[in-house]
């Protein structure tokens, strides 16, 4: 059930509350007055004190204020019957327990009929069970007050005895009518939703076939243009397949030239790979030469790197050399010195003294000889280190650019690598290429078989297109004669559009 039938099922049972709250307070209201009446008439015959009379009006309309004045705060509600029931019953209970007539219990009656309405067995249970009470209390009451003759014990028990039938009957009653009610309901409610579910199919169906007709409508206007498109076409592909037969012959031709042509590239592509070959067998020395230069180029890098350890050798040993020679040029100054010294002295000893200033004269020449040639020493181990720095600094260059040669090697033997994986795809590419044009020789043989073929259905769509001429006008003649019925159609469904 959806939130708008929940809706109007919810405001249904408001309206039934209201309608019985109105009818049950309308028909007590009635009663209520008409005991007032009673009781006015007793006190004009002077039955009944004032006093009593006017105790009972009180009760009378206090009870009927409170009822309808919660029945005026909220007339809906489920529990406006229980504010009227309650309040009837003090009114019943003061005047059965008041009353000097065994008749007064009948009241009630009615009362409890009225309540059958609401079709709520809880309620009448309820109510059932406060009216057995208060003729108990009642007939408790009289018997404790002497009232117990055999008269009144039998009436007591017809008393009780219609009392408990009562309550018994109205209770079944109210059972069954609640079960006679919801069966109803249930078989209205069923009736209702077989009744929705034809309509809802016949109005669906209506609504299809109004859409459907349209679209028919709109199809049919459509397919007569298409239609009248369609016999232009057919005359257009009757001229036209006479252009075909011509531009197939023109096609032969040109077949022919292009399978001449495929030839001529088959033995261009079988050429291009015999060289894609021969280059890869370039490439495959290029390769190994390049291996083979990598392989010297370590060992002239090796050999360079000895040439350098030995130049740094000759660089220390020049500079001790250089040391020995500085020593020995010392050595020569002091020997030069020393024989100086001697020749003075022996200068002093005069004749003795003349042999060893000899000596010493001799000894003085070989220390300025010694000195001369530490000199030429010292300035040829300078020229020596120098040169040998100069070595060693070529030497390290002549390393340098050989690592920068074996850097270009490498890079050279990377490019042959590229090379060949390029040389590879390209072999690859052209084989595929080669394969593609005999494919293509093949296929264009098929395509020269085809067009012969084609030649020969041309000729039979162009005396297909004469008589699909005639048909196309027979479809037109259909067309109009349906078109015709979708109108009727249309017109039928928009009867029905007045319950959609």
């Amino acid at each position: 059930m959806n939130s708008t039938e929940k809706q109007t099922a919810d405001s249904s049972v408001s309206n039934q509350l209201l309608r019985t709250n109105r009818y049950v307070g309308t028909m007590i209201l009635v009663m209520d007055f008409m005991l007032i009446l009673g009781y006015l008439v007793e006190l004009a015959k002077g039955g009944r004190p004032a006093s009593y009379i006017f105790t009972f009006i009180g009760i009378v309309l206090g009870t009927l204020l409170l009822s309808f004045g919660y029945y005026l705060l909220n007339k809906t509600s489920p529990y406006v019957k229980y504010a009227i029931i309650s309040g009837f019953f003090i009114v019943y209970t003061f005047a059965h327990l008041t009353s000097s007539r065994q008749i007064t219990f009948v009241y009630i009656f009615p009362v409890l009929v009225l309540f059958v309405l609401y079709f709520d067995m809880k309620f009448m249970i309820f109510a059932s069970i406060v009216t057995v009470s208060i003729n108990t209390l009642q007939i408790i009451l009289d018997v404790m007050a002497g009232h117990s003759s055999s008269a009144e014990t039998t009436e007591y028990t017809i008393q009780m005895f219609l009392i408990l039938a009562f309550a018994y009957s109205i209770c079944k009653a109210t059972s069954l009518a609640t079960q006679f009610n919801r069966e109803k309901v249930a078989q209205v409610e069923k009736q209702q939703a077989l009744q929705k579910d034809i309509l809802d199919d016949v109005l669906n169906i209506a609504e299809t076939v109004t859409k459907d007709a349209d679209i028919m409508n709109v199809l049919m206007k459509e397919l007569e243009e298409e239609i009248t498109i369609i016999e232009k076409s057919v005359e257009d592909i009757s001229f036209g397949n006479q252009t075909n037969t011509e531009n197939i012959e023109q096609q032969t031709l040109m077949t022919e030239n292009i399978q001449s042509s495929i030839e001529q590239t088959k033995q261009i592509t079988e050429d291009i790979v015999k060289s894609a070959e021969k280059s890869m067998v370039a490439v495959e020395a290029g390769k190994e030469s390049i291996i083979s230069l990598k392989e010297h180029s370590a060992l002239i890098n090796h050999t360079n790197l000895l040439v350098t350890d030995s130049m740094k050798d000759l660089i220390q040993n020049t500079k001790e050399v250089e040391s020995i020679t500085e020593k020995i040029f010392s050595i020569s100054n002091q020997t030069n010195l020393l024989a100086l010294n001697a020749s003075i002295e022996s200068a002093r000893a005069g004749e003795a003294g003349k042999g060893f200033a000899v000596v010493a004269d001799q000894i003085r020449i070989l220390a300025e000889q010694t000195k001369s040639l530490t000199q030429n020493i010292s300035s040829i181990m300078s020229t020596l280190n120098q040169n040998a720095i100069a070595a060693g600094n070529s030497v390290e260059d002549v390393v340098k650019a050989t690592d920068k040669q074996t850097e270009i090697i490498d890079n050279t033997q990377s490019n042959f690598h590229d090379i060949e994986d390029k040389m590879n795809y390209l072999s690859d590419r052209i084989k595929k290429i080669d394969q593609s044009v005999s494919d293509l020789l093949v296929a264009n043989n098929t395509i020269v078989e085809s067009i012969s073929k084609i030649s020969a259905v041309s000729q039979e769509i162009t005396a297909n297109t004469i008589e699909s001429s005639s048909l196309v006008h027979d479809n037109r003649e259909k067309t109009a004669k349906a078109y015709n019925l979708t109108n009727e159609i249309m017109e039928t469904s928009k009867q029905v559009n007045k319950y959609l």
